[in-house]
């Protein structure tokens, strides 16, 4: 019988993950290099993006990285375009870009909601339309 995660295996396949630098982001690039993808991963901090993109490659995966940030609507067509670059076409793409501005429903201000709408919801539909 074969074992279940083969059927999970990802060799051939290049994923982007955004928000890539930490937390969850970064746990799911992790995931998916080792079943065996090609990884890309996108954030803003690219200190932070350096330093899981290098534990990633160290641990024997294939990665690397593309700084931008995903709230930047006009930016996206070119950061799909980037991250092709490494590995080649983008077989899976997961948005895990976010941010949380913590306050009460009384105090976000306009530009704070159309922030957070931009990241969470616009950028996963502009960006998959990239590719």
């Amino acid at each position: 019988m074969a074992d279940v995660l083969d059927r999970f295996r990802l060799g051939g396949k290049v994923a982007l993950v955004t928000g890539a630098s930490s937390g969850i982001g970064r746990a799911i690039a992790e995931a998916l290099a080792s079943a065996g993808a090609s990884v890309v991963l996108c954030a803003r901090r690219e200190a932070a993006l350096e330093e899981a993109r290098d534990a990633i490659s160290k641990a024997g995966g294939a990665a690397a990285s593309v700084t931008g940030d995903v709230g930047k609507r006009a930016s996206l067509a070119s950061l799909a375009e980037a991250a092709a670059q490494p590995f080649g076409a983008i077989d899976i793409v997961v948005h895990a870009a976010g941010l949380n501005h913590r306050q009460s429903a009384d105090d976000i201000t306009d530009a704070s909601w159309d922030e957070q709408i931009e990241v969470m919801l616009s950028a996963p539909f502009f960006l998959s339309r990239a590719f």
